[in-house]
């Protein structure tokens, strides 16, 4: 939609790339390829990827059950304020492969990011506001004033953002997402909580607390899909 504040949607059309002729093994593949450095590209590229993983429940349900038996990769499985966050493929430059299952509970702050991310709606909706970027100090510091994007995005669209963006989303009970989030290009975030303004480390500076989700808690978002009928 505007370079300037690193935002791309992108609706279900035709593909450059036949992803569909690709193996399990290779579409995976795909995933350490993927280009972060641009986001209209990122969702152009990425988001018929995703659209790809997510029609085929045998591979959901295969990097789910890796997930729950690989110790790095269910270490990173996390219960979050906003969702439950697995992750299922990890690449070598560190780009994962992250499935969300919104909480019905959440609470939610407005907040950037250290990397830039592109999500599939794989059950929806999703809603999203868009403020500014870190950079804007001014902006930042007055963020809940007004929204300078606001959408909703249902199943089967994809949305790409950058780092900097400053952004707050709500996905409706049953709503889930596939994204992929790429590698780390800053140490901190910023998270704006009534407090004000917030650093958010990241998990290897040894600053944050544990969210690794427990065995139930694990479990009970994967039902969610399951219900959901996503998986």
């Amino acid at each position: 939609l505007n370079e300037e504040i690193e935002l791309a949607v992108y609706e279900p059309r035709e593909a450059g790339v036949d992803f569909a002729s690709l193996s399990n093994a290779d579409l995976l593949e795909q995933i350490g390829d993927i280009a972060f450095t641009s986001v209209s590209d990122l969702v152009a590229t990425a988001g018929p990827l995703l659209a790809e993983i997510a029609s085929r429940r045998d591979l959901l349900r295969t990097l789910i059950a890796s997930a729950r038996t690989d110790p790095k990769l269910r270490s990173d499985c996390e219960l979050l304020s906003e969702f439950h966050k697995y992750v299922l493929h990890r690449a070598s430059n560190d780009t994962r492969l992250r499935l969300h299952v919104f909480r019905p509970d959440a609470d939610l702050h407005a907040h950037a990011h250290r990397w830039a991310m592109v999500s599939h709606v794989l059950s929806g909706p999703v809603a999203n506001k868009y403020y500014c970027v870190e950079s804007d100090v001014a902006s930042a510091q007055n963020f809940a004033k007004e929204a300078r994007i606001t959408h909703r995005l249902q199943t089967g669209s994809s949305y790409a953002f950058g780092d900097a963006l400053i952004h707050w989303f709500r996905g409706a009970p049953g709503s889930a997402t596939l994204t992929l989030r790429g590698p780390a290009v800053k140490p901190t975030a910023m998270e704006f909580r009534r407090s004000g303004l917030t650093p958010k480390f990241g998990s290897e500076a040894g600053m944050e607390p544990s969210l690794t989700m427990t065995a139930d808690q694990f479990e009970y978002g994967i039902r969610h899909l399951e219900m959901a009928n996503v998986l």
